[in-house]
């Protein structure tokens, strides 16, 4: 930076109070600002700029000043039809140009909006993404507005390579997930049907070989489903069907078939539920799943002889679910990777069940998509709380 009109000649410092040599200050701060900064009048014409808008807007200094703000920066739509800025059949849908009379009428700024256009330059036509803030100001008697631009071209384009290999990562795996299917429910169905040949008994020892292949296939056929889920999921085409129903009873249901499951680990399933709920909108089919994996994990972590609670009370336009176990609890440090794929914590189950890691994953999307919120209270030695809510 230059020592010129900004140091007092006694101290070897700016002057504060000199205005000169401040407001050169200012204008070397103003040029070494990497954000694009621009002001314009009330007609729409920019008045000054700084560097960086420059370097976004790459052009003499005579085709910016003065012009107006479409014409400056080579909006697509003004240079196409060749008229002024504001005169464009596509002007009224441009939010720069909006945001930038609210700032004049209403004094409203507006901060980190988006614009997404075809700026044409010397070198042709390119596709920017662009952010954008407008602030009212006021010098002197006039009053302008200032707008700061930052260009996320670059960011924005390596999200859409992102999400495109997202979107085939997910075709991948449906795919993958869906040709695995019939095999292994294949191998299930053979399984079961020789474990249940009376006419030629196997013998002990090969019974648990086919025990153990009943076991695996099933949890093989558990994680195929899960991917399934997950994939339809982040692909956006999760399909809910919700209708008002009767959700305490689906509650009490619902912990009837798990008590079958719990019941083996000798733990007892407890429903708490306010005398009067009323009809929760709901998809029976998916909430099945939310309320079966939160169940089940309750059940994986608890000890044997402990309650798993199932809570549910209604506050307001709310119905909150509360899934409570006597479990080990969940370290604080691990909590906020829970409800993400695949995530796994230092706590281990009871009984040394496996898990897919998906399972809270697909809570959290089919909770969100009914309209609620889930989470988890659980502090180590004292058990957790896995909670889910729903618009009543």
């Amino acid at each position: 930076m230059s020592d010129a009109g900004v140091q007092d000649t006694a101290a070897g410092r700016m002057d504060p109070g000199d205005p000169k040599a401040f407001s050169e200050f200012l204008q070397v701060v103003l040029e070494n600002v990497t954000t694009a900064i621009f002001v314009v009048d009330r007609d729409n014409r920019v008045r000054s700029f700084n560097d960086s808008f420059r370097v976004l807007f790459p052009k003499p200094a005579d085709r910016v000043l003065g012009q107006r703000c479409g014409n400056a920066i080579g909006c697509i739509n003004a240079v196409s039809e060749d008229v002024l800025c504001g005169e464009s059949s596509r002007c009224h849908l441009c939010g720069l140009r909006t945001d930038t009379f609210r700032a004049f009428t209403e004094r409203v700024p507006t901060f980190k909006s988006r614009l997404v256009r075809e700026f044409v330059t010397d070198g042709g036509t390119v596709l920017k993404y662009l952010q954008y803030t407008t602030r009212p100001i006021r010098f002197t008697d006039d009053e302008m507005v200032l707008v700061l631009l930052d260009d996320i071209t670059e960011l924005e384009e390596r999200k859409l390579e992102l999400e495109a290999l997202n979107e085939q990562k997910n075709q991948l795996l449906g795919v993958a997930a869906h040709d695995l299917r019939n095999p292994i429910s294949a191998v299930q169905m053979y399984t079961a049907f020789l474990l249940q040949e009376e006419k030629e008994p196997i013998p002990d020892k090969h019974r648990k070989v086919f025990e153990r292949i009943l076991k695996v296939s099933q949890f093989m056929s558990g994680m195929v489903d899960d991917i399934l889920d997950i994939s339809r999921i982040e692909a956006g085409k999760l399909e809910l069907n919700r209708h008002p129903g009767d959700y305490a009873a689906f509650v009490r249901e619902n912990a009837d078939m798990a008590r079958m499951l719990a019941g083996r680990k000798g733990i007892a399933i407890e429903v708490r539920l306010p005398d009067k709920l009323g009809e929760v909108a709901f998809d029976p089919d998916r909430l099945e799943q939310v309320l079966n994996n939160l169940v089940g994990n309750a059940v994986k972590f608890s000890p044997p002889g402990t309650v798993v609670a199932v809570e549910v009370s209604r506050s307001g336009g709310w119905v909150t679910t509360r899934v409570i176990d006597q479990g080990p609890g969940i370290p604080a440090e691990e909590q906020g990777v829970l409800f993400q794929p695949f995530a796994r914590t230092s706590v281990r189950p009871s009984a040394g069940e496996k898990s897919s890691g998906l399972g809270l994953a697909i809570t959290r999307k089919l909770v969100e998509g009914h309209g609620g919120t889930v989470g988890v209270d659980s502090a180590v030695g004292r058990g957790s709380t896995f909670w889910f809510t729903l618009p009543a």
